[in-house]
Order: C-alpha cells, then structure tokens, then sequence
C-alpha cells in the first residue's frame, strides 16, 4: 500500500488523482501516517499536469506565504505540517519543499545550489487577466523584477501579442505571468524581422 500523500499515479487511466484521493484517517494510521498530520488534508481529487515544476525552498513557509498570500495560488494538497505542498494557480501547477540535510533524505541536486535559485529558467504561467493579477501582486507589496509590459511573440501559426510582468519569489526563483491581449496572421515582414533578429532563414 502507498503511503498516502506521495504522488504516485494509481495506474488507472483516465483517474485524476492519486492513489492516495480516498484515504482518510484510518488508512492514514495503517500507512504510517499520523492521524495529527491527517488532519487539515483534503482528499486530492484535481488531474494532475503532465508537467508539474517542484521548487526546493531555503524556508517553505516563507515560500508558501509568498505564494498563497501574495500571488494568491491555491493549497491543493499539503499534509499536516510536512514540508511539501502542491500550489495550483488558474490551471498551472507547482510544488513546493524543503528538507533537512541528515542523511535521511536527499533532493536530486547535480551540484550545491545557493541562492538564487532556478538560475538559467523562468517559469512562464498563461493566465486570464493579467493586469488584474499584476495590480493585486504589487498591492500586497511585491514589486515586479519585471515590469507589465506587451511583447510580440511568434508561434507557429499566428503572432501573439502578449501583456506580461515577472516576479522573484524569496528563493529568486523567476515567475513570467503572461496573458495574450491579441493576434494577428503571420506577416512576411514579420517572417524577416524574426530572420534578421535570429540569424534564421525560412
């Protein structure tokens, strides 16, 4: 039986949780788990991204403030006082832990990191009213690394212009919220422009 908490899939195709969304206390105190470190837990019952970031935190309730209280994500699932939880925000998903250097366990580090963190990697969030998001952000006192500002972006198919801002969480972590305000067809002006920019042809 899994421990309750851990996310490992079920195996059943088309669930949208993990193995551990029926558990309540009992389960929980035949899998080890304390029933103090149950309570508080809701059963997890959202579909889980095929790509799901987890950011190591220097101080998770630091962290975890900073995400919930000031960029306004969602707890979907943080059991009792463990150092772990999994934050949704308008259909994107992120964890976030911390855990002690004792031999007991140890995060898949190449290297020693220090701060900050994430370095080389911004994590961009496609979001609905950014504007909206960006003005509650900086009412709660964080002020953007990046100002809300619109940029064309190329796709495939269309040119996007997109209205965004960046923030640094308290590890230095780099968070793009960004929202497509228009688009338009591809032009051949557009086709040069991007060529002469990136040394690209085609």
């Amino acid at each position: 039986m899994p421990v309750a908490g851990k996310d490992e899939p079920d195996g059943k195709e088309g669930e949208t949780s993990f193995a551990c969304r029926e558990l309540g206390p009992r389960a929980f105190k035949e899998s080890g788990v304390s029933a103090k470190r149950w309570q508080g837990t809701k059963p997890m019952t959202f579909e889980i991204n095929h790509l799901v970031p987890e950011l190591w935190c220097s101080d998770f309730n630091e962290s975890l403030a900073f995400y919930t209280e000031k960029l306004g994500f969602e707890i979907v699932q943080q059991r009792g006082d463990d150092p772990h939880a999994y934050l949704a925000f308008q259909g994107a998903q992120i964890m976030l832990a911390h855990w002690t250097f004792d031999g007991r366990w140890e995060p898949w580090f190449p290297a020693p990191i220090e701060r900050p963190f994430g370095r080389g990697i911004n994590f961009q969030f496609m979001i609905d009213d950014v504007q909206g998001v960006h003005d509650r952000i900086v009412a709660n006192g964080v002020e953007p690394f990046l100002a809300l500002h619109t940029s064309t972006i190329w796709r495939t198919d269309r040119m996007d212009d997109r209205k965004q801002f960046m923030v640094l969480d308290p590890d230095g972590y780099l968070l793009r919220f960004s929202e497509t305000a228009s688009h338009r067809p591809i032009e051949p002006a557009d086709i040069e422009a991007l060529n002469t920019a990136y040394g690209t042809t085609g």
